[in-house]
């Protein structure tokens, strides 16, 4: 999670670790993957530009841009595969 001055300066964002953080499931005999989450977020940084005039009046701050969220599930496989032994 980002230290909190850069999670306040865009309005409307409720960042929550337990919504956001990557994670993975291991089946722990096999070691096969089960389940895993992975987030990837790019920002930019805003900085006033006295000479650019779309950026005179701009609110300095770490503005998020992109969210890629990638989601991975082999339960159902990995139960079907286990039925079948």
């Amino acid at each position: 999670m980002a230290s909190p001055e850069y999670q306040t300066y865009a309005k409307g964002l409720n960042p929550s670790k337990e919504k956001h953080e990557a994670f993975l499931e291991i089946e722990p005999r096999s070691g096969l993957l089960l389940h895993g989450v992975n987030n990837l977020q790019f920002n930019m940084f805003l900085k006033k530009m006295p000479e650019v005039a779309l950026l005179e009046n701009v609110s300095e701050g770490l503005l998020p841009v992109i969210w890629k969220e990638e989601e991975i599930d082999y339960y159902d496989g990995y139960k079907e595969a286990m039925e079948k032994d």
